[in-house]
């Protein structure tokens, strides 16, 4: 490799990755993949494709894993659950390393947006603060380096193993994301933001913050995520599993693309169309109307599956 950045790709089948349901409690056969760089986590992933910065490595051989990992982030060590292949780093023009950063004063975080006590649905924008502190996405997984690091969000808890990970909704190093309410029960939950250095544990002394939200009914989280797969067949090319879904209003189902080829999910009607599910990739469809909704690939329209939702 002699750019600053490694485009990774990775095939993922019989496996359903959604980051919607990250940091809630495990569910078979779904969950998300973690990337690691020498065996130290970067980041989590639900897609098909990312990109890896080299900023702050060394040059020379490093390993490069993907592993899936279930909703608690507990990776899967099983046959065929994780992959790995070794990189040689050659750069033509190194990125500048970043150096120590000294604050003026201690360090903080803060929600600044939802408000406190403030009521949402199956999903919500978040707006973060901070002082003293520098967040760099390039650095996950990197050695430690004084004044950098990144922001964690959990939600109800920021205690138990992997240093709190186990309820981690996302991290990141940008002011805004989006949080997930999937398979929350409807009620008040609590809210962490937390900054965690390089290699994902908490500043020591802690620094984090936290709200109450309100989970409303009838979001996503009032009816648990459904899950369907796109499987190769002989006659038609490939087959939706199960052909018909039944959802309440507010559900999600995530399909994933586990045959030989690529394909959509397209209505009909026009409602939904998911576009190219790559081999591999997902696409989930949030239920936010009544009816009975018949829907094919546009590639192979031989290809049909029907979705019903009810109030």
């Amino acid at each position: 490799m002699t750019g600053a950045t490694v485009p990774i790709t990775v095939g993922i089948k019989d496996f359903t990755s959604t980051c919607a349901t990250a940091g809630k409690a495990p569910r078979a056969g779904q969950g998300h993949w973690h990337l690691l760089l020498d065996g130290a986590l970067v980041n989590m992933y639900c897609g098909a494709h990312t990109t890896l910065s080299l900023r702050n490595v060394a040059p020379g051989t490093h390993t490069v894993e993907a592993l899936l990992a279930a909703n608690n982030h507990m990776d899967m060590m099983g046959t065929g659950q994780m992959a790995k292949t070794t990189i040689v780093y050659r750069p033509a023009h190194a990125l500048a390393p970043l150096t120590p950063y000294t604050a003026p004063g201690k360090p903080t975080i803060h929600i600044v947006s939802p408000i406190n006590g403030a009521t949402v649905g199956a999903r919500f924008p978040i707006t973060l603060s901070w002082t003293n502190f520098r967040p760099s996405c390039d650095l996950f997984g990197k050695k430690n380096l004084t004044g950098y690091g990144h922001w964690h969000l959990n939600i109800d808890s920021m205690m138990g193993p992997m240093m709190g990970m186990g309820t981690m909704l996302a991290m990141g190093c940008a002011r805004t994301a989006t949080v997930y309410t999937d398979e929350l029960t409807p009620g008040t939950h609590k809210l962490f933001a937390l900054l965690v250095d390089n290699q994902h544990a908490p500043l020591m002394p802690e620094v984090g913050t936290s709200i109450t939200i309100n989970v409303k009914g009838g979001s996503a989280s009032s009816g648990a995520a459904q899950t369907a797969r796109i499987v190769t067949d002989p006659t038609t090319v490939g087959r939706y599993v199960p052909a018909t879904l039944h959802l309440k209003m507010g559900q999600r189902v995530t399909f994933t693309n586990t045959s030989d080829a690529a394909h959509t999910v397209t209505a009909d009607n026009g409602a939904f169309d998911s576009r190219n599910i790559a081999q591999g990739a997902s696409w989930t469809f949030t239920a936010t109307k009544a009816g009975a909704f018949t829907y094919k690939c546009i590639y192979h329209p031989n290809m049909h599956g029907t979705i019903v939702v009810t109030g």
